[in-house]
């Protein structure tokens, strides 16, 4: 990406819109000076749709930044966002970050399936069974026990499982 031209980023600069709230314009502004419009009208379209976006993502729970909002699959979530159930709602107002987006069936069936990682979670309900054998809460500590054993078997559930696992023993091993 290259630095907008003069006129542009003066423009972005000073954009403070009243039909988008201030952490979503400080959002638009940060990724389109990242873009670096040619000019003015180009900057304005984009201040306008990345404002859009990120007003539309903060009250799910979603993390203003680009690495997040502009991720193919928050943009596909924030498009579903409005049919999903109270407690999806509840789950995606919490610390919710993405993980990874995996192919379980490469080769043989297109169906990504994206993994997010939720802190602050409380049970809102119980879970609805669809097409699996259970569904329950269990805590991550649990978990490892719980791999070895053959209780959990799912190549994305491990995979996110062993994430959370490792997010939680670095933040214990103090920096160099």
């Amino acid at each position: 990406m290259e630095a907008a031209g003069p006129a542009a980023a003066g423009y972005i600069a000073r954009w403070r819109p009243s039909s988008v709230s201030p952490r979503a314009a400080a959002f638009a502004r940060e990724v389109v000076m990242l873009a670096g419009p040619g000019g003015r009208e180009r900057a304005e379209s984009l201040l306008w749709a990345a404002g859009k976006l990120a007003d539309y993502a903060i009250p799910l729970g979603l993390e203003a930044v680009p690495e997040v909002l502009l991720h193919p699959s928050a943009v596909g979530l924030t498009r579903c966002a409005p049919g999903l159930s109270g407690a999806a709602r509840r789950t995606l107002r919490t610390n919710l970050r993405f993980v990874m987006s995996s192919q379980p069936l490469i080769g043989n069936a297109d169906y990504p399936q994206d993994l997010y990682l939720a802190h602050g979670a409380e049970l809102a309900g119980e879970p609805e069974v669809d097409e699996t054998a259970e569904v329950r809460w269990v805590p991550v500590g649990e978990t490892p026990a719980m791999i070895a054993g053959g209780e959990i078997l799912g190549a994305i559930t491990i995979i996110g499982v062993q994430h959370a696992l490792l997010r939680r023993a670095a933040a214990r091993v103090a920096p160099p």
